[in-house]
């Protein structure tokens, strides 16, 4: 693949309007494409996750600005209940929710494939799928009047066989089960994955409590097509489809700044 002539915007912690956040991230999104194989970018996956920094981090941000925060931060992905029971309610389509356990293991392959994950449907017993995640590339996000920050990840996910996972190992084995809706937002396809989350190791000791896990996963179809036609400009306006949706969510989030 020839390396495209784009420059990346430098990444930093300054503030930005909503067309330089959206710039930003169109930026970013082509640098990292320039990088990753033609043959994988099929199976990439962009996700922004909702969650907290801790506090002493968040208190010096400047409320009113799209924020990129520094890379040492660190998102604990989760929301409370209420938000949780509200994103539902807002979203509810009346389709049958889902219950998966995912369990995560060291694999027989080489880095970057030698972690794993299997997903079996609850419901039925079967397996769903089995991948590695490669991850690529996050960028740490504070909206404007938010109560939440956010994850924007980018990965490659690879299927690799049952096969990879060896029969005996003295590492752990991570097992989330997870309950909850899957919401399709019509005008752009993205979709919105809303979660209840316990987790355990392979010795069934629970580890704290039910989590409850918010995500918006985009659509990348047509994102990948402007970038095969360098359309610099429609990549542009999936990504402000994206944050816009992303807004929508963030406005539903109990997060309307307070009054002096």
């Amino acid at each position: 693949m020839v390396a495209m002539k784009h420059k990346m915007a430098e990444l930093h912690s300054d503030v930005h309007n909503f067309g330089g956040f959206v710039g930003y991230l169109k930026d970013w999104i082509i640098s990292n494409l320039d990088h990753i194989p033609a043959e994988n970018h099929s199976i990439i996956e962009l996700e922004l996750k909702f969650g907290r920094v801790k506090r002493n981090d968040r208190d010096i941000l400047d409320k009113s600005k799209y924020t990129i925060l520094p890379s040492n931060y660190r998102l604990v992905p989760s929301i409370d209940k209420k938000t949780y029971d509200k994103i539902v309610k807002q979203f509810y389509d009346g389709k049958t929710g889902f219950q998966v356990r995912d369990i995560s293991k060291k694999t027989n392959l080489s880095p970057p494939l030698n972690k794993g994950r299997i997903r079996v449907d609850l419901d039925t017993n079967t397996l769903l799928e089995s991948i590695s995640k490669e991850r690529i590339s996050n960028v740490l996000i504070k909206f404007p009047y938010s109560n939440y920050e956010c994850k924007l990840s980018l990965s490659i996910e690879h299927v690799i066989p049952i096969m990879a996972y060896p029969a005996f190992s003295n590492s752990k084995t991570f097992i989330r089960e997870k309950k909850g809706y899957h919401f399709t937002v019509p005008r752009s396809r993205h979709r919105i994955d809303v979660s209840t989350v316990s987790t355990k190791t392979d010795s069934k000791k629970t580890h704290g409590a039910i989590n409850y896990e918010l995500e918006l996963e985009m659509s990348t179809k047509k994102l990948l097509e402007y970038y095969r036609n360098e359309n610099y400009d429609a990549i542009e306006k999936e990504m402000s489809k994206f944050v816009q949706d992303s807004l929508r969510i963030k406005n539903l989030l109990k997060d309307k700044p307070r009054r002096k």
